[in-house]
């Protein structure tokens, strides 16, 4: 199963190729009417703009109708599709080749562009930022992190002299970014990669272990950025303006972290 939000909608994907729309006002009432359809997808499907961005046969994104036909709008070649965002410009899926940015234009059809990934470094498999801002980051294989300015189409390669398994972009103006070392510490970059920020090392057992790694979660707001920590049951709020740890909640078993309200 697979979880993708957009605005107020998430797509649910099951493996047996069952998509459930759910109107995230419409929670507190029943699910039991939210549309349902079948679609042979190979990657995320986003809700954007009252469509679905359906990445179909590994090679390309479509656009359906929330009946699940073809609507309006410009298909993208995306081989590869691992992830999908939402940012102030529009809806980004990562591929093989570069991130793929959806735009909505004046009377409403959907307008799409590649943005290519430089060559310097591997290409992020996920591309992470804070809602409704215009940044998203992921990690650039053990080099560093790459940084893409959505509204700019251009990518930014923070460079690291430790690997990296998290990154997530705080779209402020200082354009910084969120990432989790290899050791366990929260780091705050600069767009040239400074270090502006460093924690001590706050998930050293989680990091170690690959099963708990995997299980490890980063996600920010204009304040804080929260971090799951297997291994001791906990999530870490910290503020990112100093790396101060501000609150630890404890006797959990995180799973998933979402920010709410």
């Amino acid at each position: 199963m697979r979880a993708t939000t957009s605005g107020q909608q998430t797509t649910v994907a099951f493996e047996s190729g069952e998509i459930v729309l759910l109107a995230h006002d419409d929670l507190g009432e029943t699910v039991d009417a939210t549309p349902r359809l079948v679609v042979d997808a190979s990657g995320p499907v986003m809700p954007f703009a009252d469509r679905l961005l359906v990445p179909t046969a590994g090679s390309s994104i479509e656009i359906i109708d929330l009946s699940g036909d073809p609507a309006p709008g410009e298909s993208a070649a995306c081989t590869g599709a691992s992830d999908a965002d939402t940012t102030r410009v529009g809806a980004v899926f990562t591929c093989d080749a570069g991130a793929v940015l959806f735009t909505r234009e004046v009377g409403g059809a959907l307008a799409a562009e590649p943005i290519p990934f430089p060559v310097e470094a591997p290409p992020p498999t996920t591309l992470s930022g804070r809602a409704d801002r215009p940044d998203l980051a992921g990690v650039a294989g053990e080099i560093g992190a790459w940084l893409l300015d959505v509204r700019e189409r251009r990518w930014t390669l923070l460079r690291s002299e430790v690997p990296l398994i998290r990154a997530v972009a705080l779209g402020d103006d200082g354009s910084r970014t969120v990432v989790l070392d290899i050791d366990g510490r929260v780091r705050v970059l600069a767009p040239d990669g400074e270090v502006l920020v460093r924690t001590e090392p706050l998930l050293a057992a989680s990091v170690a272990a690959p099963a708990l790694r995997d299980r490890v979660q980063l996600v920010v707001d204009a304040r804080h950025a929260y971090l799951t920590d297997p291994a001791d049951g906990a999530v870490h709020e910290i503020d990112h303006r100093d790396g101060r740890v501000a609150r630890t909640f404890t006797d959990l078993d995180p799973w998933f972290v979402q920010q709410v309200g």
